[in-house]
C-alpha cells in the first residue's frame, strides 16, 4: 500500500474528551509562542486538564496530518442518484457530482504518533444510541455531517420528515428535519441555526439592532425551543459562519460595519453561551469547533492550517476572535458540557471543497467524515464505555 504524506504541524488545537463540567479548561495564549498582539489570530487550545476522569482519554487529533492512501475502505460511496433521493439541500448533490474529484475519500487522517485516526463505528453507534434521539443544531456545515451520517448508516432511499416547531418570529428559521434509523430505532435530526443575539447593543451613537437581521434564529434561545431541544438525548451544537456576515448585512450609518466587526465576537459569545447553558442544564450537549471558509481555489492537497491565513472574505477571518471569546467564557463557567475540537483536520482540508465554494465540503470526501470519526472517538465510544 503506497501513500503520500502531508506534514502539517497542527500545533494549534486538539480535541479531547471531557467528562464533567468545564473548569480550568484552557491554557492561555501567553503560555505558548503566540504572544498577545491583537493582530495575531492565535487560538486558545484545550488544556491537558480535560484528560481527567475515570474514562479512557480519546485519541487526540492534535499534531495530526492527512496522508493519501491508494486503497482505503470508505464509509460510503457517493452516488448522485442516492443523494437526489435523500438530500437536505440540492447543492450538496450537484456540487459534489460536478465539481469534486472522485478520490477524496482516499485521504486518511494520521495522529501525531503515526496511527490512523479511529473510524466511525456503525455497530457501536447503534449500540449506544439504540432507542434514543440526537439533534444537530447548526448551519449548513452541520447539515452536511447529518447527511454523511445517514449514508454511513446505509440509508439510500428515504424522505426527511419536516418538523415545524413553535415559531417565535416571522424570519426565524425553525424548520427541523428528522429521519429514523430503523435498525437502531434512532431519531436523527437537524435544527437550522444561523445567527442569534441576546439583546440590542449600544455604544455612543451606534446601535446594533438585531431585529434588522433577516437570518435571525434567536427563537432558539426561548423557553419553548429549549424545552423541545432538551427532549433529545444528545444535542450537538455548531455554527459560526452566519455571524461573520453581520458587518456586511447590518452596515448602516447607525451601525457601521467597522463597529459591528469589533462587536461580533461579543454577540456570538453571549448568544452561544446562553444556548449552551440552556441545553447543557437539561440534556447531554456537545459543542463542536469546526470549519470556516478557507482559501481553496486550485488546491489539490491538504495544507497546514494557519489561523492568520483565514481569508477575510465574508468575514471568515473573524473566526479566531469568535472562538476565543466563547472559549474564554466557557472557561469561566461550569457547564456540564463536552467540546469536540475538529478545527485542525477540517481546516487542513483545503483540497476537499467544491470550488469556488470554499466553505462547504465535497460530500464524497474524508474531510466531512472526519467529524463523524471524531464524534465516535470522543462522544459515542465514551458513552459506550460508561454504559459498560
Amino acid at each position: 500500500m503506497s501513500s503520500r504524506r502531508f506534514i502539517g504541524p497542527a500545533i494549534f488545537f486538539f480535541g479531547i474528551f471531557q467528562t464533567f463540567s468545564i473548569n480550568k479548561l484552557f491554557r492561555t495564549t501567553s503560555d505558548h509562542q503566540f504572544g498577545d498582539h491583537e493582530q495575531n489570530n492565535s487560538l486558545l487550545q484545550l488544556s491537558d486538564a480535560t484528560k481527567q476522569g475515570p474514562i479512557q482519554t480519546a485519541v487526540s487529533a492534535w499534531g495530526g496530518h492527512w496522508e493519501y492512501i491508494d486503497s482505503v475502505h470508505s464509509p460510503y460511496t457517493f452516488s448522485h442518484e442516492v443523494c437526489n433521493k435523500t438530500f437536505f439541500h440540492q447543492d450538496d448533490c450537484t456540487k459534489t457530482a460536478s465539481l469534486c474529484p472522485s478520490n477524496l475519500m482516499n485521504w486518511q487522517y494520521i495522529t501525531a504518533d503515526g496511527r490512523p485516526y479511529p473510524k466511525f463505528n456503525v455497530a457501536g453507534f447503534r449500540s449506544v444510541m439504540r432507542n434514543k434521539s440526537i439533534v444537530f443544531v447548526g448551519d449548513s456545515t452541520a447539515r452536511q455531517q447529518v447527511q454523511a451520517l445517514t449514508w454511513t448508516l446505509g440509508h439510500a432511499d428515504f424522505k426527511w420528515e419536516i418538523v415545524q416547531p413553535v415559531a417565535r418570529a416571522k424570519d426565524c428559521v425553525t424548520q427541523r428535519r428528522c429521519m429514523t434509523d430503523t435498525i437502531g430505532n434512532i431519531t436523527i435530526c437537524h435544527q437550522p441555526m444561523t445567527t442569534m443575539a441576546t439583546q440590542n447593543y449600544k455604544e455612543g451613537d451606534f446601535t446594533f439592532e438585531f431585529t434588522q437581521e433577516s437570518r435571525d434564529t434567536s427563537c432558539l434561545l426561548s423557553d419553548e425551543f429549549t424545552h423541545q431541544l432538551t427532549g433529545y438525548d444528545l444535542v450537538f451544537v455548531q455554527g459560526i459562519a452566519w455571524w461573520q456576515g453581520l458587518p456586511r448585512r447590518l452596515n448602516s450609518t447607525t451601525s457601521p460595519s467597522e463597529w459591528i466587526l469589533e462587536l461580533v465576537p461579543t454577540v456570538y459569545k453571549d448568544a452561544m453561551g446562553k444556548l449552551l447553558s440552556n441545553l447543557s442544564a437539561k440534556t447531554k450537549t456537545v459543542l463542536v469547533l469546526g470549519q470556516v471558509g478557507t482559501a481553496c481555489l486550485g488546491k489539490t492537497e491538504p495544507e497546514e492550517f494557519v489561523p492568520d491565513n483565514i481569508p477575510s472574505k465574508y468575514g471568515w477571518s473573524l473566526a479566531p476572535k469568535m472562538w476565543n471569546a466563547l472559549l474564554k467564557y466557557l472557561d469561566e463557567e461550569e457547564f456540564d458540557l463536552q467540546i469536540v475540537d475538529a478545527r485542525n483536520p477540517v481546516m487542513q482540508s483545503v483540497h476537499a471543497h467544491p470550488e469556488p465554494d470554499c466553505l462547504h465540503f465535497c460530500m464524497n470526501s474524508a474531510a466531512v467524515n472526519i467529524y463523524l470519526d471524531m464524534y465516535w472517538n470522543e462522544v459515542f465510544r465514551t458513552m459506550l464505555q460508561l454504559n459498560d
